[in-house]
């Protein structure tokens, strides 16, 4: 299904004519190859699509998720300062992705600093980012960075739409948390 979907967007893509068509069907195109694990022919095409035009948004946030996905930090670096700078991509999305690399990196201070100055900011990121960065605390057993994502869900009322794998060892890693904290203070 997936490949015939990917044979109908490349189809559009190549048959059109006018650039404004091109880039729309480029980025669909390059999406559907992202999104069935063809990076490096995905990282050909958004090259393109960015020559074609390097402040599109869909654009940068393709070239994103593909130095994302090939931890290349350079073009993660660039890509983030310029959606940023463009302010057409959500906050959101653009935390989305930082997120994404820095779990992929293991950049656990990054991440805790993310959480810590961002998290509260974010109306809703992605379902996935959510899990993400829950797994993460759990494996790397963060009190901060669980505690903040446990709370932000919370506070923006979704926490009910999500379960969670092993909420036992999500509550003992708050409980041991919160008792290191609380000594920490009172010490």
């Amino acid at each position: 299904m997936s490949e015939n979907i990917q044979l109908h967007s490349e189809i559009k893509f190549r048959s059109a004519r006018n650039q404004i068509k091109q880039i729309k069907y480029l980025s669909i195109y390059t999406d559907d190859l992202l999104e069935n694990g063809h990076i490096l022919e995905a990282k050909y095409f958004v090259d393109q699509l960015v020559e074609l035009k390097p402040s599109h948004p869909k654009a940068l946030t393709l070239a994103y998720k593909i130095a994302v996905n090939m931890n290349d930090h350079t073009r993660v670096k660039e890509c983030d300062e310029k959606l940023i700078r463009l302010k057409k991509v959500p906050i959101e999305n653009v935390i989305s992705l930082q997120i994404e690399f820095y779990v992929k990196n293991n950049l656990e201070s990054t991440l805790y600093k993310l959480c810590k100055e961002y998290l509260y900011r974010a109306r809703k990121l992605e379902d996935t980012t959510y899990a993400k960065l829950v797994s993460f605390a759990q494996e790397r057993k963060n009190f901060f960075i669980l505690f903040n994502t446990l709370n932000h869900l919370r506070k923006s009322n979704l926490q009910g739409r999500f379960v969670f794998n092993n909420e036992q060892a999500m509550k003992k890693i708050l409980i041991i948390g919160l008792l290191k904290f609380l000594r920490d203070i009172y010490e």
